[in-house]
């Protein structure tokens, strides 16, 4: 696929407040790289507009915000510290958007709503990008978690990579019945014993209200468990059923592990 030198990659969708716990609306951060590292782009910045579009995933997929600005209002500072022009660097630059959500609905398992960002570049050169995710909020308050505000009890069970005859399944439905399965039982919680799942399982989690813990197994490289641990949490950054990204399967980890990702 072609990437332009206005080309819209990694975004990310954060929540930075929740409506309903202030009484006002939900503020939602997006951020995103622009630029295919090999094109200076910044000349094609100054007549481009930058297209927000958020929709609810649920049909029929209302639309809840539509903004349009120069492409140029959108690209942060050096490190992304706020909003205004710069002078970007000629491979790439950062966007960020701070959004309101006027009377959110928000994730959780009783309740998994879903949201989409579509992003559009429209100038000297186009490209577009789109993201799902779940306005959410989870804390630990000693030993309870405290989802969107309140206590929440988790259900869970174990799942451990059980498909004796083949390898995963490349299909979501069969995910959906799997983990619906599950919902039925009363559950809202997997961990998955050491390993993760397809893209499509954590998709069918999210959209069923599962909170998944996945685990990288232990006793491997570490070189190799590190590389692929930040490659999943790239991976899964907006999906909101994850609930953490464990490096190892019980065993602890060795100390020249633990101090490369305290550091990274």
């Amino acid at each position: 696929m072609r990437r332009g030198p206005l080309a819209l990659t990694q975004v990310t969708a954060r929540t930075l407040s929740l409506g309903d716990l202030s009484g006002g609306d939900a503020t939602l951060e997006l951020t995103a790289t622009l630029g295919n590292g090999r094109v200076d782009h910044t000349e094609l910045l100054g007549g481009a507009e930058l297209e927000v579009v958020l929709t609810e995933h649920a049909p029929p997929q209302r639309e809840v915000l539509r903004r349009r600005l120069p492409l140029q209002a959108a690209i942060t500072q050096e490190g992304g510290a706020s909003l205004g022009p710069m002078a970007p660097g000629p491979m790439h630059s950062q966007l960020r958007l701070e959004l309101p959500i006027a009377a959110p609905k928000l994730w959780s398992p009783h309740s998994p709503s879903l949201y989409h960002a579509h992003l559009s570049i429209r100038g000297a050169d186009e490209s577009t990008a789109h993201v799902r995710f779940g306005l959410r909020e989870l804390k630990l308050d000693g030993p309870y978690f405290i989802l969107n505000g309140k206590r929440h009890f988790m259900v869970g069970t174990g799942d451990d990579f059980g498909y004796p005859t083949e390898a995963p399944p490349q299909n979501k439905s069969v995910y959906l019945a799997r983990l619906g399965a599950m919902k039925a039982y009363g559950f809202d919680f997997v961990r998955l014993h050491s390993h993760f799942e397809s893209r499509m399982y954590f998709e069918a989690a999210e959209e069923l209200g599962f909170f998944i813990s996945p685990a990288l197994p232990g006793g491997i490289c570490h070189e190799i468990a590190l590389r692929t641990w930040k490659w999943w949490i790239n991976e899964l950054r907006n999906t909101a059923s994850v609930i953490d990204i464990d490096m190892t399967n019980v065993s602890p980890l060795p100390p020249s592990l633990r101090i490369a990702t305290v550091q990274d």
